[in-house]
Formats: C-alpha cells, structure tokens, sequence
C-alpha cells in the first residue's frame, strides 16, 4: 500500500501537481519513522552541525535585516 502511495506522489511531482494535503495524510496514517540507531549514523551528526553552525545563525542575522524598521 505506502509502496503504491509513494509512486503516486512521485508521478504527481514530475507532472507538477502538487499534493501537500496528500502526503500529510500519509504520513499521519503510516509509521515511517527512522530507525532506533539514527543518532549512530555519522551523516545525521553531520546535517545537525551544518544547520546548528551554518544555517540557524544565518538565518537570525537575516532576521535582523528582514525586520528592520525603515526610516
């Protein structure tokens, strides 16, 4: 059945449909949780640096600028 569900979604994405609500659905009724041993996984650790170091900071100095007053 999720193997049938994820080839619609992926046909719909190539014709351009976009289906959000769909695939809310999906992943309220189906458990597609990650393994127990995620926090093992070197990539995982390496994502969370990159956002923690990188992209978090960033984006509140972007936040400074977007939401300056203007004189």
């Amino acid at each position: 059945m999720t193997k049938s569900i994820e080839t619609f979604i992926r046909a719909t994405d190539k014709v351009g449909f976009d289906t959000h609500f769909f695939r809310y659905m999906v992943l309220a009724l189906f458990d597609n949780r990650a393994p127990s041993n995620i926090y093992a996984n070197k990539a995982i650790w390496k994502d969370l640096t990159l956002i923690a170091l990188g992209v978090f900071p960033m984006f509140l100095m972007g936040l400074r600028f977007w939401t300056a007053p203007a004189y």
